[in-house]
């Protein structure tokens, strides 16, 4: 008898890349002025 055909293992999930949270400001300019925080579903 034949082995069984095994699945083929899902690809890989898709990593976001990392989003800036400093940014100059755009009105003077000045470097790290504006910070933010962003919250993805419920992490907090």
């Amino acid at each position: 008898m034949g082995k069984r055909k095994s699945r083929a293992k899902p690809p890989p999930k898709k990593r976001m890349d990392k989003l800036d949270t400093v940014f100059s400001c755009p009105f003077c300019n000045h470097g790290t002025s504006v910070e933010c925080h962003i919250y993805v579903g419920g992490q907090r």
